[in-house]
């Protein structure tokens, strides 16, 4: 018998998740983004000007990108909906 029924809700938490998506950079804002990126995470100083063009790429990646979770938990659910089960 395959099962499908309702329920008014869920609790839980989401535990871990990843962005994922398609950015059509140029090749020359791939790489400046790409320059930029490693600077930062190897605690290298950035000018503002550079600050401000990383944290535009930034912007334009998660905004052209989705989350997708990849963990969760459910803790309690509502009234489950049995009459969903009748033929």
């Amino acid at each position: 018998m395959e099962i499908y029924m309702d329920i008014n809700w869920l609790r839980g938490h989401i535990n871990y998740g990843h962005f994922e998506g398609e950015v059509n950079f140029s090749e020359e804002a791939e790489k400046d983004f790409q320059t930029l990126l490693a600077k930062d995470l190897n605690d290298e100083e950035l000018t503002e000007e550079e600050e401000d063009r990383l944290n535009e790429y930034k912007e334009i990646i998660v905004d052209r990108s989705h989350i997708i979770v990849d963990d969760y938990e459910i803790d309690d659910w509502g009234e489950i909906e049995w009459k969903d089960l009748l033929f």
